[in-house]
C-alpha cells in the first residue's frame, strides 16, 4: 500500500470504527485529571516533613528538589502512569481480538510498510512540535496572572509553593480556554469535513 493510500485507508478506518477511540480519549483524559490530583496530593502531604504548600524559596536545597522530584515521578508513575498503561492494553487488547484476522493481518502489513516509509522520510529531518511554543504561552500568561495580582516585584521569599502551584495551573486553564475550545471546534469540523 503506497503512502497516498495510507491516509484514505485510514479515513475508512475511522469512519467505519470511531466508536473504538472514545474509551481511549476517556481513558486518557481520567489520566490527566488524575495526574494533576496527585500532584496536588504529593504537595498536601509532603515527604515526613509537613505539606510542601507552605515552602517558600528559601527552605528550599538541592538535596530537597531531588527528594521532592523522585516522590512526585513515583507517585506519578505508580498512581496514575502504570495503570493507565495497563487499563489502555486491556482496551486494545479487547478491540484488537475483536477484529476479524484478515483485518488484522491487513492492519500489520499497512503498519510495517508504513513504518518503513517514515523511516525514508525521517533521515537528514530534523522534527519540532508545537509544545513548546505552547509551554511560552502558559509562561507569559503566568507572568501576566502574577502581575494583575499585584505581586510582580514581592520577593519570593513571601509566595509559598503553593502559591506558584494554583497562578501556573489558572494560567494553563486561560490558555486551555482562550486557544483550546477554538482549536477543538475547529479541529471537529475539519474532522467531520474530511470524514464526510
Amino acid at each position: 500500500m503506497s503512502e497516498e493510500e495510507i491516509w484514505p485507508y485510514w479515513e475508512f478506518l475511522m469512519k467505519k470504527h470511531w466508536f473504538r477511540l472514545v474509551p481511549f480519549v476517556l481513558v486518557i483524559i481520567a489520566a490527566f485529571i488524575s495526574g494533576i490530583y496527585v500532584f496536588l496530593w504529593h504537595n498536601e502531604i509532603g515527604i515526613g516533613t509537613g505539606s510542601f504548600w507552605s515552602y517558600t524559596f528559601n527552605d528550599w536545597s538541592m538535596g530537597l528538589i531531588f527528594v521532592y522530584i523522585l516522590m512526585l515521578a513515583l507517585r506519578e508513575l505508580l498512581l496514575v502512569g502504570l495503570p493507565t498503561l495497563a487499563v489502555l492494553g486491556i482496551i486494545f487488547s479487547i478491540m484488537w481480538f475483536t477484529l476479524s484476522l484478515e483485518k488484522r493481518e491487513e492492519l500489520k502489513a499497512m503498519n510495517k510498510q508504513h513504518e518503513g516509509e517514515k523511516k525514508k522520510h525521517r533521515k537528514g529531518k530534523r522534527t519540532s512540535n508545537g509544545f513548546s511554543g505552547c509551554s511560552a504561552l502558559v509562561t507569559i500568561t503566568f507572568l501576566i496572572i502574577v502581575a494583575v495580582n499585584g505581586n510582580w516585584n514581592t520577593t519570593f521569599e513571601y509566595l509559598n509553593l503553593q502559591y506558584f502551584v494554583v497562578t501556573y495551573l489558572w494560567a494553563i486553564l486561560w490558555v486551555a480556554i482562550i486557544f483550546g475550545i477554538p482549536a477543538l471546534i475547529g479541529g471537529t469540523i475539519y474532522l467531520v469535513h474530511k470524514l464526510k
